[in-house]
């Protein structure tokens, strides 16, 4: 490194782009003037109007900040070289240079105070990264010993050594949080830290790797000193491609706001910048005077400036805007009932694409608590529409049950979701029966009969497990599958009789399954007599006349039964007249009358004398 410091020259580079596949165009300003032969190690910044640029040599400092307009100096008091830049906010940063020295600034660099960093003044610290203000990781090498590993850790009051034994001189760090931490450096040395303790990881590369850099834990890269990128996907590091990149010079820094949108810089004069659009890497024009190198590159968070520095130049530009997915925001929900609600949420943005769907996926939390399109149990209500606040209406919702939903927007770039919100249907509302009664006649000695239960709405749900009989009938008496033919206002409910007679009645005994509450169960219907058992004739006699001798054309016989009888019509076919002991009498029967368990039989005599009866046909 010593050697490489005393040619580079010095320069930054700034770029305004937006978070896009579609390179940056850089143009050249002049509002810093870096001093010749000092490069620009490192740049870092809060936001695009709070950035720092460190560098210089081995007895000289460079120390910028852009305040969103101009460049203007500051100063730490070092005499060497810084190296490194970065910070959690724009008040506290830290700079890491030569020396092993570190200095803090608290009020966004108008002053800067140095700590110690517990390392030998042959260290020269290139990368620092923090996860919070109380977690922060600073690397080294030894300027004397490229084989020599330096890490020292901030707790939020004290930097204390980490002891370890690893080999290959570190150069810069990077982390996606507290547990997952890159560090790398001379030789191909790749460390990684879980949050317990640093560990070697062989990616396969023995060169020099000058920057560690991800978007999260399962996108991270490096680049190396021989033009070869790796990249890191969750599990194992990978070839990352570098088709395009015609220089073989070295890779010094990389960044960019996607995996399909990425910025390399190079310390050739002449191929100083590439950027990556997914498919392949393309030389930028960066307009750089006299062609100068660059080996630093930093981005906004949200990767709408970038910039870049090495030899004594600014540049800035800006980037097209590039589709992305949408922008969703708001999930809501209202008018929440038992088995309904209205759910929603807000496309704020189609990010240049224009959306192709949009809706709100939902899923009881009981079965996925991150519902998803395509998933499994999960209900995919889409809606009309582009932009702005749109809702679905949800239907054929359980009672009484929790349920979790999102808002999303797809457009021709991917899908995007609000975060997950939740909601509960209330209890069902509650019914009374209206009625609930015989379908057929009583008394009966049908095989089955059936009842009507009536509800004011519809109620659904209802089986023959709802149900009771009672009664001496219920006896060998079964309940069958209600069914029912208006969506649940009324149901019929058929029984299989037994063989026992008496009283039969039905009763809606519970609720149970049933989608809304019924508040007046259990609920006793009207009863059916039973009568399996056949009657029998009690007595025939003569009602008029009393004699049993007449000479009257007309005579009536009364019939008693065992119980009160329904005869078949016409009733007077149930009788006939029969003569005996060689009567010639004619006669018929001509009429029936009677209710009950009695019927009075006339019979019309038209000629013939004799005995003659009344016969009874069952």
């Amino acid at each position: 490194m010593k050697l490489l410091l005393s040619f580079l020259t010095s320069a930054f580079l700034l770029a305004s782009a937006f978070s896009s596949a579609q390179a940056a165009t850089w143009t050249y300003e002049t509002t810093a003037t870096v001093t010749s032969g000092r490069p620009i190690s490192d740049i870092w910044g809060a936001s695009d109007s709070a950035v720092w640029a460190v560098g210089g040599t081995a007895s000289t400092t460079e120390l910028w900040k852009w305040n969103g307009s101009s460049w203007a100096t500051q100063s730490t008091g070092a005499t060497a070289n810084h190296a490194g830049v970065w910070g959690v906010d724009a008040s506290n940063v830290w700079i890491v240079g030569r020396g092993g020295r570190i200095d803090k600034t608290t009020n966004g660099g108008t002053n800067w105070s140095q700590q110690a960093s517990g390392l030998p003044a042959s260290a020269l610290i290139r990368g620092i990264w923090g996860s919070s203000a109380s977690d922060v990781w600073a690397v080294a090498g030894d300027f004397n010993d490229t084989n020599i590993v330096y890490i020292t850790h901030f707790n939020g009051t004290t930097w204390t050594p980490y002891a370890q034994s690893f080999t290959g001189g570190l150069r810069s760090v990077w982390g996606s949080s507290a547990n997952d931490i890159w560090a790398v450096g001379d030789g191909g040395n790749v460390l990684h830290y879980n949050g317990t303790a640093w560990s070697y990881v062989n990616v396969g590369v023995t060169t020099p790797i000058f920057r560690v850099w991800g978007l999260d834990a399962s996108n991270v890269w490096l680049v190396t000193s021989n033009a070869t990128l790796l990249k890191y996907n969750g599990t194992t590091w990978q070839s990352f491609p570098n088709t395009g990149i015609t220089a073989t010079n070295q890779l010094r820094s990389i960044t960019g706001s996607s995996a399909t949108n990425l910025y390399v810089v190079t310390d050739n004069g002449t191929q100083n910048m590439y950027h990556y659009n997914g498919t392949s890497w393309a030389l930028e024009t960066t307009n750089t005077p006299s062609n100068n190198t660059l080996v630093s590159l930093w981005s906004t968070n949200n990767a709408t400036k970038f910039w870049a520095g090495g030899t004594p130049v600014i540049i800035s530009g800006t980037a097209a805007a590039q589709a992305a997915a949408p922008t969703v925001t708001s999930p809501t929900h209202a008018s929440v009932t038992h088995n309904s609600a209205t759910l929603g949420g807000n496309v704020t943005s189609d990010n240049t694409s224009a959306i192709t769907a949009r809706g709100v996926v939902l899923a009881k939390t009981s079965d996925d608590s991150t519902p998803t399109i395509g998933e499994p149990n999960v209900s995919n209500l889409t809606g009309t529409g582009t932009t702005g606040v749109f809702t679905v209406n949800a239907s054929s919702l359980t009672p009484s049950t929790g349920y979790t939903y999102a808002a999303y927007a797809t457009n021709g770039i991917g899908t995007t979701y609000t975060s997950t919100s939740s909601f509960t249907t209330s209890a069902p509302p509650g019914v009374a029966v209206t009625s609930l009664v015989r379908s057929g006649a009583t008394p009966s000695n049908a095989s089955s009969v059936s009842w009507t239960l009536t509800f004011p709405s519809a109620v659904t749900g209802v089986t023959a497990t709802n149900f009771s009989l009672s009664g001496a009938a219920a006896t060998g008496s079964s309940i069958g599958t209600p069914t029912t033919a208006n969506s649940g206002v009324t149901w019929t409910i058929p029984v299989t009789t037994g063989s026992t007679d008496g009283a039969l009645t039905l009763t809606l005994a519970n609720a149970t399954g049933l989608s809304q509450v019924v508040s007046n169960v259990p609920f006793g219907g009207e009863s059916y007599t039973i009568d399996k058992t056949a009657p029998t004739v009690q007595s025939v006699t003569r009602l008029t006349p009393a004699g049993q001798t007449t000479n009257l054309t007309t005579v009536v016989f009364r019939v008693t039964y065992s119980e009160p009888v329904t005869l078949n019509s016409p009733e007077t076919a149930r009788f006939s007249v029969v003569p005996m002991n060689g009567s010639t009498v004619v006669a018929s029967v001509t009429g029936v009358t009677g209710t009950g368990n009695t019927r009075d039989v006339s019979v019309s005599v038209t000629s013939g004398t004799g005995e003659f009866r009344l016969r009874v046909i069952d």
